[in-house]
């Protein structure tokens, strides 16, 4: 009887705090139901977190139909956006799970619980131990992992079992990446190192906040707020940023630069866009072609394309996203709440359904 005469409303008279204290007293299913009476109270029911997550399974079929990742979308304002639906995968024993990284027949990731793990098809199948801190970074060289960790080492594992310990870093391993047969790391100590067959190969003492490999280069973020390149042994200015670089990812000519409110994509060191961010705070980053992926403080991931946002998706993650890879046309993503993502990504289907 209340769902009837709920229904039977004028809805654009109600406000969302009245609709907030009727949806409190309401089932599950009887959520579900209100989402489908008509666009406003679903709007209102996938922006509510917890009401949304109860009314989910309930969600009549039709509204699933033509996705092939399974979402929710709304239109508004010609760009996509809503709650989406996501499964959990994976995930470390405690805590939060830091990192991740792709390899050629699955993934890999890293976390609070000192641990390395590797997945494929969604089960682990092998588990990496010889951290005695949390594992903050993780870089890949075929099916070889490299991990750096907040014990201030470095550890690279093959065939399931650790071949090498990198010890020199005086604090916490941030970053890493390879570049060709060198493993280039960052640590707190504010040192960046080059490392080759296992032995340290040189160390520079430069102010940076991210790193990343450019065309058989270094690229760093370094203060303040610039872009530079490491090549033949010299450091030369790349760009001029709006603020201090959190994050940075390639992708052919261009160097996408992360920052907490927006993302700034360069080429040959000049600007071509500057995507704004408005309500959350961006906390990493994934290039798959032409789309960026941006995780948030808020659980989030907005796809940008062109210059312009296309997609946003939620529903998922509970806490802030530590990290995105993209692996076999799937978004796979990493939480504060120690879980691991995988999002079914058909974009151009969304589109089209719209």
């Amino acid at each position: 009887m209340l769902m009837q005469e709920i229904s039977q409303c004028s809805f654009d008279r109600i406000n969302n705090d009245c609709l907030l204290q009727v949806a409190q007293f309401l089932s599950p299913e009887d959520c579900a139901h209100l989402a489908a009476t008509c666009r406003r109270l679903y709007q209102f029911i996938t922006r509510q977190n917890r009401l949304f997550q109860g009314a989910m399974p309930y969600l009549p079929n039709h509204l699933e139909e033509g996705f092939a990742y399974r979402c929710f979308v709304l239109l508004k304002t010609g760009e996509l956006s809503g709650c989406f639906k996501s499964k959990v995968v994976a995930g470390h024993q405690k805590g939060v799970v830091r990192c991740l990284v792709v390899l050629p027949d699955g993934i890999a990731s890293g976390g609070d619980d000192n641990t390395i793990r590797v997945w494929a098809n969604g089960r682990e199948v092998s588990c990496l131990q010889g951290h005695l801190g949390p594992v903050m970074c993780l870089a890949s060289q075929g099916d070889t992992i490299i991990s750096g960790s907040f014990d201030h080492t470095i550890r690279v594992w093959a065939d399931g079992r650790q071949v090498a310990c990198l010890t020199g870093h005086r604090g916490p391993v941030r970053y890493l990446a390879v570049l060709g047969d060198r493993i280039i790391s960052g640590g707190e100590d504010g040192t960046m190192r080059f490392w080759k067959d296992g032995a340290e190969e040189r160390l520079l003492e430069i102010g940076f906040t991210c790193i990343a490999t450019f065309q058989n280069r270094i690229v760093y973020g370094s203060l303040p707020n610039t872009i530079k390149l490491w090549e033949d042994g010299e450091e030369v200015e790349y760009s001029i940023v709006e603020s201090t670089p959190l994050r940075l990812a390639v992708s052919g000519e261009k160097i996408i630069c992360g920052f907490p409110q927006s993302i700034q994509v360069f080429e040959r060191g000049k600007e071509v866009h500057c995507l704004r961010l408005q309500e959350e705070t961006m906390t990493c980053m994934a290039l798959s072609g032409s789309r960026i992926f941006s995780g948030s403080c808020k659980g989030m991931i907005r796809v940008w394309n062109g210059g312009s946002h296309e997609l946003c998706l939620r529903g998922g993650h509970e806490n802030w996203i530590t990290s995105l890879v993209i692996f076999r046309n799937q978004i796979i993503s990493a939480s504060q709440d120690g879980t691991i993502r995988q999002w079914e990504l058909d974009i151009e289907s969304a589109k089209q359904k719209f």
